[in-house]
């Protein structure tokens, strides 16, 4: 998928999941946010917005170590845990105008693994409230542009072997993203036992039952 990676491209595709996002998150109650998350089977919907909101927070004051390891997102968690699933809300819109300026001005491939990660979640919500829905989105291309990056740093004729699998931009993506089962990988053309073993010791990793998303624009 052809996809442009400018600053202003990827700033254009945080946008999108931000504002999707809480459109969603709005619309539910806060007992609605102690459902949890299937594709994140150690959160609530609340918990994986103290996330969402936590990245950006994180990034403000400067607390990037570890990025992406389990501590730092504990940690995320355990900062916001007395905020109810509204108030994470306000605090995520209020913080939209200041952080698309520092997004603008941070490198890639950061901002691309930024972007990753939070179209990931966009997609682990709806999956949780089944409301699919954004599949074709730019935050999806430049995800996977992110995760086919990643995997080439490692090994580049694997990763370009998996860039040719016959999979749509979309489980593509969810696949890379360690949100599809070995199952469904051998069914998407992946060497999945191969694809496990090259997630070892990252964040990602493949979970052991299906995830089923169904398909929509």
């Amino acid at each position: 998928m052809e996809n442009s990676t400018t600053p202003e491209a990827v700033l254009l595709a945080y946008q999108g999941v931000r504002s999707r996002t809480l459109a969603i998150l709005e619309s539910l109650s806060d007992e609605q946010g102690e459902l949890l998350v299937p594709a994140c089977p150690a959160w609530t919907i609340r918990d994986l917005t103290c996330h969402l909101y936590g990245v950006v927070d994180d990034i403000f004051e400067g607390r990037i170590e570890g990025a992406g390891s389990d501590p730092w997102t504990a940690a995320q968690l355990e900062r916001h845990r007395e905020f109810t699933l509204g108030q994470l809300c306000e605090a995520w819109s209020q913080s939209a105008e200041r952080f698309d300026g520092v997004l603008l001005h941070i490198p890639s491939p950061v901002n691309l693994r930024i972007v990753m990660d939070q179209a990931t979640h966009e997609h682990d919500l709806r999956h949780a409230l089944g409301r699919f829905g954004a599949q074709t989105s730019d935050a999806i291309s430049l995800g996977t542009t992110w995760l086919l990056q990643s995997l080439s740093n490692g090994d580049p004729v694997f990763a370009e072997e998996l860039a040719q699998v016959g999979a749509s931009p979309f489980e593509m993506f969810r696949a890379l993203g360690g949100r599809r089962s070995r199952r469904q990988l051998e069914e998407l053309g992946f060497a999945d036992e191969a694809f496990a073993a090259r997630l070892a010791g990252s964040p990602i990793s493949v979970p052991e039952h299906d995830l089923i998303e169904e398909f929509a624009q």
